[in-house]
């Protein structure tokens, strides 16, 4: 085919933005078709007052694979996961993974191992044993953020050495890339760095000025495995672009929201709701990225 496809597995919300519903427009507006599994169905993700809907489980998201290959429609050239509620679930996801890779060796496997941040875990540590034994050897990329990087590989990050340690036991469990999305130093909470390691001896780290936001914007690292994703495709893997260019849109597109709610915190009635990702009014920096990080002050 002469279009790239993508299938992504992860959370979906009703409301807003978190998951695929995060992922699914960036890629598609820069040429992906998405085939997206839902972990999780919900009204809104799980920072609101309340929230409803249903959790897939393995047989469920296995069945929806089958009826995929039964009808000859495995034509995938990349696959993106994100969160994963339970461990049925995440067997039958290394299921899946394991007969696309066999069904084609090219294609490739992003990992966005969603396991909490700000030291909690959002599922069981179960899952953590799971994804080291399982997914991790099959990744070709991991973006796991700075608590989710340390978990895995058993490190504190508190400089750019033990971040490196990191990088590199995550490497010899598996992955060819890891890119750590947002570490930020005791010594330093002003500001955010992005690490990026592979196999090939290559290391790049970015340090950004941290954005000081009230409350928690959500999906965040939802939007940046899957810009990255695009990104680094496009650019022919070069992995210092691809990581400037999906986090010039994420810095862009909080800025943006951040903005939006200081213009409407008096009239709005819901905060979280305001807190959302603005990615529909930025689709034009989504599809030209402004590379004008706001780096160190």
């Amino acid at each position: 085919m002469s279009y790239k496809r993508i299938l992504s597995i992860q959370s979906y919300v009703v409301y807003g933005y978190v998951g695929n519903k995060c992922a699914t427009f960036p890629l598609q507006l820069l040429g992906y078709e998405v085939d997206a599994i839902n972990s999780v169905q919900f009204s809104n993700h799980t920072g609101y007052n309340y929230y409803s809907g249903s959790t897939l489980d393995g047989k469920q998201c296995k069945d929806l694979f089958t009826g995929l290959k039964n009808n000859g429609l495995l034509c995938h050239s990349h696959i993106l996961t994100g969160y994963m509620a339970s461990e049925s679930i995440l067997k039958s996801v290394t299921y899946i993974i394991m007969a696309l890779k066999t069904k084609n060796s090219a294609i490739v496997y992003v990992c966005d191992p969603v396991l909490g941040d700000n030291d909690r875990l959002y599922v069981s540590e179960t899952l953590v044993h799971l994804y080291r034994s399982e997914l991790l050897p099959l990744a070709d990329i991991i973006t796991p953020n700075q608590f989710e990087a340390e978990i895995l590989s058993g490190v504190k990050i508190v400089d750019d050495r033990s971040a490196k340690c990191a990088m590199e036991d995550l490497l010899r469990r598996g992955p060819l890339t890891v890119v750590i999305t947002s570490c930020i130093f005791p010594d330093d909470d002003k500001h955010l760095h992005i690490f990026c390691m592979n196999r090939n001896n290559f290391y790049f780290k970015q340090t950004v000025r941290k954005v000081e936001v009230s409350g928690t914007y959500t999906g965040t690292g939802d939007l940046f495995s899957a810009l990255f994703l695009a990104w680094i495709d496009k650019e022919n893997y070069n992995f210092e672009v691809a990581c400037k260019k999906a986090l010039a849109t994420l810095q862009h597109i909080i800025l943006d929201t951040k903005r939006y709610i200081e213009e409407n915190k008096f009239s709005a009635s819901n905060e979280a709701a305001l807190r959302e990702l603005r990615l529909i009014q930025n689709k034009e920096v989504i599809e030209n990225p402004p590379v004008k990080l706001l780096e160190r002050s």
